[in-house]
C-alpha cells in the first residue's frame, strides 16, 4: 500500500550520552532529530514526526521555556528542515496529508506549523498530558506549545483505544493496534514508556 518511504534528518541537538543512553559516556554528542515521509498509494503523504525547524527558537525565546535550547542546544537551518527536503524528493508542503506526531517533545513536532493543510494525528492522552502545561512544567516535559499551530485542534485526529469509531485489532507483542485506513496498511500502535501517549506504526 506504501510505494515509498524515506527517512531524514532534521538538524540536531547535543546532549551528554550518559543523559540518554544507560552506561553512556561523560562526553556531548550529537543526536539528530529524524522524520519519515511515507507515500501510500491511496492516501498520498503522510509524516511521521516533523523533526526541528528553526520554529523552537522562536517557541524557547522566553523565559523559563529559553532554559530549554541551552541545557540542549539545538541546531537546524532552513534547508534543514522537513519542507526543505520534502522539496528535494519532489513533494510540496501542501501535498502532505497527515502528520503522525509520535509524541509531543520538541524534536518531534518542530514544524508543525509548516504544514496548514495537514491532519494531525496523535494519542489523546499524551496531548491531555501537555496541552495545558506552561513554564516550568512545560520545560519538564519538553513541550513548547508555540510550536503547534492555532488550529491544530481544529486539524487533529485523537486516538484513543477505547474509542469505538476505530478499527482496533490484536497484535502480537504489542496487544492492541489501530487499523488507521480500515485496510491494514498503516498500523497506529501506542508504546507507552518513552513519552506518555507515545505512538509508533507499521506500514505495509
Amino acid at each position: 500500500m506504501f510505494e515509498k518511504i524515506y527517512i531524514f534528518d532534521s538538524g540536531y541537538c547535543i546532549q551528554k550520552e550518559k543523559f540518554v543512553i544507560k552506561d553512556g559516556r561523560n562526553v556531548k554528542i550529537k543526536f539528530p532529530s529524524m522524520f519519515s515521509v511515507m507515500i501510500h498509494k491511496k492516501h498520498g503523504v503522510i509524516l511521521f514526526d516533523t523533526g526541528y525547524s528553526e520554529e523552537i527558537y522562536n517557541a524557547s525565546k522566553k523565559f523559563p521555556l529559553n532554559i530549554y535550547t541551552k541545557l540542549i542546544p539545538v541546531f537546524c537551518k532552513k534547508e534543514d528542515t522537513a519542507v526543505e527536503k520534502l522539496k528535494r524528493i519532489g513533494i510540496s508542503k501542501e501535498e502532505v496529508k497527515y502528520i503522525i506526531i509520535s509524541h509531543f517533545h520538541t524534536d518531534h513536532i518542530s514544524g508543525l506549523k509548516d504544514f496548514s493543510k495537514a491532519k494531525y494525528i496523535y494519542m489523546k492522552n499524551g496531548y491531555d498530558n501537555v496541552k495545558n502545561a506552561k513554564g516550568l512544567k512545560a520545560l519538564k516535559l519538553g513541550f513548547l506549545k508555540d510550536l503547534l499551530p492555532k488550529d491544530f485542534d481544529a486539524r487533529s485526529i485523537q486516538l484513543d483505544l477505547k474509542d469505538n469509531n476505530l478499527i482496533i485489532k490484536e497484535m502480537k507483542y504489542f496487544n492492541l493496534y489501530i487499523d488507521f485506513f480500515g485496510d491494514d496498511s498503516l498500523k497506529l500502535i501506542s508504546m507507552e514508556g518513552h513519552y506518555r501517549g507515545h505512538l509508533g506504526c507499521f506500514m505495509l
